[in-house]
């Protein structure tokens, strides 16, 4: 078992600054709590907390709310594509790397580059606007 956790380690982290000894060392941390902040001084050493967008953000959308963050209410991001599913129901791709179904039949003109708001409606309904615009489309997230 440790064979494939030390292959993945060392294409996963070859051109960074973390080695798989580092990986290994964490590994061997029994207390849950110490190995858990092991693994957490690896990701800074690598950066990678800067990277992507803030977590509550990556988290807008998905089904099922994470209970030990703030859930937020409300995102604007600009429109990076615009297609349409089987249905012919609008799919945007938005500047944050999300990608949002209309979920409904509403009409509205969106285009490439359109600056949008997605907020939270009730239960786990969301609802997309223009930022210049007042009229909705229910969404929901599919990544």
């Amino acid at each position: 078992m440790l064979l494939p956790f030390s292959f993945a380690a060392t294409i996963l982290f070859s051109s960074t600054a973390v080695s798989e000894y580092e990986l290994l060392d964490c590994a061997k941390v029994i207390e849950p709590l110490s190995r858990v902040a092991c693994y957490d001084s690896l990701i800074e050493k690598l950066g990678a907390h800067e990277v992507g967008e803030p977590a509550p953000e990556r988290k807008f959308g998905l089904r099922k709310p994470f209970q030990d963050e703030i859930e937020l209410q409300v995102i604007e991001h600009a429109v990076t594509k615009v297609s349409r599913n089987p249905r012919g129901q609008l799919v945007l791709d938005l500047s944050n790397n999300q990608k949002w179904e209309q979920a409904d039949q509403a009409k509205l003109s969106i285009k490439s580059g359109d600056q949008v708001v997605i907020r939270k409606g009730f239960g786990s309904s969301y609802y997309l606007t223009k930022s210049n615009g007042s009229r909705s489309l229910k969404v929901r997230r599919i990544r």
